[in-house]
């Protein structure tokens, strides 16, 4: 799906009530208290938008969003350049994340 006709607001998106209502919860009091978004991890199987709502929470904090498959980080050193690039509250989307290697998974 083309990046343009992705929603990029929660209300745009269609289903997903209840984890898009507790979403905007913790989007407003992160926003509110100057905060940034805690560890969020989306769960299930492909198609059911997991990209989209990622994108979606990064929309809704005025954050960058990085995606990344797991299948590129295969080591410390795969992951270090997001992690050092990466502003203050910025994203970071995981595909496929639990096909990352141990190593980099305890990093």
């Amino acid at each position: 799906m083309a990046n343009g006709i992705r929603p990029t607001q929660f209300s745009e998106i269609i289903g997903q009530t209840d984890v898009l209502n507790r979403l905007s919860v913790c989007v407003t009091g992160c926003k509110s208290s100057g905060g940034v978004m805690p560890h969020v991890l989306i769960d299930g199987p492909p198609g059911l938008g997991k990209t989209t709502i990622a994108s979606a929470i990064a929309s809704e904090m005025g954050s960058n969003l990085y995606t990344t498959n797991a299948a590129n980080l295969r080591s410390i050193k795969n992951i270090l350049p997001y992690l050092m690039g990466m502003d203050q509250g910025s994203i970071l989307f995981i595909d496929e994340i639990h096909r990352l290697p141990k190593i980099v998974e305890e990093f």
